[in-house]
């Protein structure tokens, strides 16, 4: 008697469905629910009706109504009152989307309605105490009513926003509750089939209305009402099992919406974009930019969906939803190395760490630098030894290999310091040779000259330069005034190694 039932429920949502959807179509442009192309991302040839989500969830609440009253009675025994909070969420976010597509919201307003629509099914619905993910158990305690909001108005939100194309959405939807109908049966109070099914059934019955070219859209009612029917009866059917909340299998029958959300908020960050700021990088777009129809773009994506339901399916008849992790993980690689989506994101991710790197590296090369100026300053002895290893410490860690030091009189140009250093030899790894000249004059007429030459390491930017010269005018700065400077022994310490010289940068300052 159950699967007859069930197959009877599916059949008469479905044909429910598909006539009220006909007089959707019909009532959407006297009462103004119309969606008209933009020539922007909207770009259907022409005005269409937007109120097939009150048709979905009209065949959805009358069905489900009448096969508890007349076919299956005994079955509103065990949950009946979460029936009757099922059906008001999934009311309230038909209304609240109602509302959006004929004024719309601001994305903190509707985010807030979101949660409030949420909480009657979320705070007097079935409680999700438990999470289990690959075998792991986590027991949510007193944040039990937050996940639950919050899990509904997140797979709200991923359904929402992957309603970009026509039948999209809602066969996203249609796959993803028909497999946690299946899952479900067998073993649960049939109620939950029954609901999942009367809800697929009112789905096929529009998206026979909504295939490409659609003939009537599901708006925001549409699409956030099957986000949220997914959410709740994914809790539903958990809420049975000894192992709590099954997070992989929503979570898998989702990825596909859950992916393109994550990439596009990714994307939109990345780019200096608000989050809700539409754009032209959903999978579907970059499908059809790869020159494939409206058609073949949404069978691509339920093929990939398919697969995804597949994978939870094959998990849930082994009991293990590691299974359905390594299988959708390996799907959306593939999707990513095959450059099909998702590889745009990643490459940005990658830039980013990569500047990131690159700014720590040289944050710290930058404070090594100061370091050494600071302890020049405070040093007690400042010798032009111990001055002029500071320098060639730094000209070598910038890939240095020659340094001339001339000091003079501004007056008379008379040498009273000469310092030559070489390196024994060349650092691996190093490309392409430099050559560096920086005149510094200091207050009381003494003029130091440094010609330095080395090889550009690789990733080596400005900053290595620049930070040099930081310490040539420390070395200035501390370097003893003239008259001791003529005392001092001008004997050269001297290594050997040719260089060649290019990219010349003279530089001439006089020091404060």
């Amino acid at each position: 008697m159950v699967f007859p039932s069930l197959l009877i429920a599916f059949l008469c949502a479905t044909a429910s469905a598909y006539a009220l959807t006909w007089i959707a179509r019909t009532v959407a442009p006297y009462l103004g629910y119309v969606d008209r192309p933009d020539g922007g991302r909207k770009r259907h040839g022409k005005a269409t009706p937007l109120l097939g989500g009150v048709a979905v969830y009209g065949a959805f609440s009358v069905t489900l109504a009448a096969v508890l009253m007349f076919l299956v009675p005994e079955w509103r025994q065990d949950t009946s009152i979460d029936l009757a909070l099922l059906v008001a969420s999934g009311g309230l976010f038909c209304l609240l989307g109602l509302w959006d597509d004929k004024r719309p919201l601001r994305a903190r307003d509707k985010f807030l309605l979101q949660i409030l629509a949420s909480l009657p099914f979320a705070i007097w619905g079935p409680q999700v105490e438990t999470v289990s993910v690959a075998g792991f158990h986590f027991t949510l305690g007193p944040w039990a009513l937050i996940f639950s909001v919050f899990w509904l108005v997140s797979c709200a939100n991923v359904v929402n926003l992957v309603d970009g194309l026509d039948g999209l959405a809602s066969s996203v939807g249609f796959i993803a509750i028909s497999t946690l109908a299946i899952v479900s049966f067998g073993g649960r109070p049939p109620i939950v089939s029954l609901v999942a099914l009367t809800f697929a059934g009112s789905i096929a019955g529009f998206l026979i209305h909504n295939w490409p070219p659609a003939k009537i859209f599901l708006g925001d009612a549409g699409s956030l009402t099957i986000g949220f029917m997914v959410g709740a009866v994914a809790i539903e059917s958990s809420n049975k099992t000894t192992a709590g909340f099954m997070l992989v299998f929503p979570l898998a029958l989702l990825s596909v919406p859950i992916f393109d959300t994550s990439m596009a908020i990714l994307r939109r960050k990345l780019t200096g974009r608000g989050i809700g700021e539409a754009d032209r990088g959903h999978i579907h777009h970059r499908l059809q930019d790869r020159g494939l129809t409206k058609l073949q773009t949404l069978l691509a994506i339920v093929g990939i969906c398919s697969t995804m339901a597949g994978a939870c399916l094959l998990a849930s008849v082994y009991r293990q939803d590691l299974v359905a992790v390594v299988m959708c993980a390996g799907v959306l690689a593939l999707i990513i190395a095959g450059r099909i989506f998702g590889f745009h994101e990643m490459m940005l991710v990658f830039r980013h760490f990569e500047i990131f790197h690159s700014t720590i590296s040289e944050a710290a090369r930058d404070l090594k630098v100061r370091r050494m100026v600071v302890h020049l300053e405070h040093s007690e002895s400042l010798s032009i030894d111990a001055l002029w290893d500071t320098v060639v410490s730094k000209l070598e860690s910038v890939g240095g290999s020659s340094l001339d030091l001339r000091c003079t009189t501004e007056s008379d140009n008379d040498d009273i310091l000469f310092r030559k250093w070489q390196a024994s030899h060349p650092s691996s790894g190093l490309t392409r040779d430099w050559q560096f000249q920086y005149t510094i004059v200091r207050e009381d007429g003494l003029c130091a000259s440094f010609a330095a030459a080395g090889f550009k390491r690789p990733g080596e930017t400005r900053e290595g330069l620049d930070q040099l010269v930081q310490v040539f005018e420390a070395f200035c700065r501390y370097l003893p005034d003239i008259e001791e400077v003529r005392n001092e022994d001008q004997s050269a310490r001297v290594h050997t190694l040719p260089t060649a010289a290019s990219d010349e940068l003279v530089q001439t300052r006089r020091a404060a």
